[in-house]
């Protein structure tokens, strides 16, 4: 039994410690309050089962002792619930009060129980029980954290679900995030509130961390590939605006990302429908021609008609002005003969 508390402790510190590592990597890209908080409860937890393992291969002290009660005890379940208040809640003295108690909750238990003497310290190689080596102020500060943490969770739930029934893809995001927290939170605190076998207890650290992991990378992942469809999902999950009906989103060209300021990639330059294309001058009227007649005598020379009178075609209309042959006609301008 011992060996087998020892390796799903192992296992759980391991999993606990890749599901920090993701949340890490989450909250540089999207540095939110619940990532904060539940961050710190999923290290709490990789400590504690780290501890725990071991605990059960080299033995329980003091120091070992101290650090499952402190990380697995009291910081896991208050920051679990201190994550669901800053998830759910859309004003801000709610979420700056659940940081500031949160805050100071921790330092201040986390002096006491690393400084309080303990009634005994002989442990073995099994669980100890926090009941059999806290003093009175430890054992009291626990049932007040675990009391008010397991009140706050049970009460998310019921704002989850209240803005479930009226609200869109995004609250039941966080209703399915508060669904999976919340029971594994409570059977945390059950586990380390009362006596239960270690394996059980083991079990329930390691399904609170498996439970925040699940969580960040399922309901409460980014959203992507609809972000053009719901604007909201830019907002922070916490704080959603109430005035987001009343100012439109402003109308955006094709291709163009929301938060990227990408400018729309140049395509190929527009096809003109088909069919007739106008014509530049078109509807201008025509330009009256002057007949010069050059082209009419080159045609008959052309064609072998010699009895032409050539100078008499080369004249110029009488309405065409002065012509530069009055001189050789002795200033009389001359006459177009009739063709008939």
């Amino acid at each position: 039994m011992e060996i087998l508390v020892a390796v799903i402790a192992s296992a759980g510190a391991l999993l606990a410690a890749i599901a920090a590592g993701a949340l890490i990597q989450r909250l540089r890209e999207e540095p939110e309050g619940w990532l904060i908080a539940w961050t710190v409860a999923v290290v709490a937890l990789c400590l504690s089962l780290g501890v725990i393992a071991i605990g059960y291969l080299l033995g329980f002290g003091p120091v070992t002792f101290r650090i499952y009660q402190v990380t697995g005890s009291l910081l896991a379940p208050l920051w679990l619930a201190v994550g669901l208040v800053q998830l759910l809640a859309e004003k801000t003295p709610p979420r700056f009060l659940a940081w500031l108690f949160g805050i100071a909750l921790t330092v201040v238990a986390v002096v006491i129980m690393v400084f309080d003497p303990l009634k005994t310290e002989d442990m073995g190689k099994a669980l100890p029980a926090a009941s059999n080596h806290w003093d009175i102020f430890p054992n009291y500060l626990l049932t007040g954290v675990h009391a008010l943490t397991v009140l706050t969770m049970l009460v998310m739930v019921v704002v989850a679900g209240a803005k479930w029934r009226n609200g869109d893809e995004y609250d039941t995001d966080n209703l399915h995030a508060a669904l999976v927290i919340v029971p594994s939170g409570v059977a945390l605190v059950g586990a380390m509130r009362f006596t239960v076998p270690a394996l059980f207890t083991t079990a329930l650290l390691a399904v609170a961390g498996a439970a925040v992991w699940y969580t960040v990378l399922r309901p409460l992942a980014p959203y992507e590939d609809d972000e053009d469809e719901f604007p909201e999902r830019d907002e922070p999950r916490g704080a959603r605006a109430t005035h987001r009906e009343e100012q439109p989103m402003p109308p955006r060209e094709e291709g163009h990302r929301r938060g990227r300021g990408a400018m729309p990639s140049a395509g190929p330059p527009p096809v003109p429908p088909p069919g007739p294309q106008p014509v530049p001058g078109a509807d201008l009227p025509p330009t009256p021609r002057r007949a010069s007649g050059l082209g009419d005598l080159v045609a008959e020379y052309r064609s072998g008609d010699q009895d032409i009178d050539y100078a008499a075609r080369m004249s110029p209309p009488p309405d065409a002005g002065p012509a530069t042959g009055y001189v050789m006609n002795n200033g009389a301008p001359p006459q177009r003969p009739d063709y008939a």
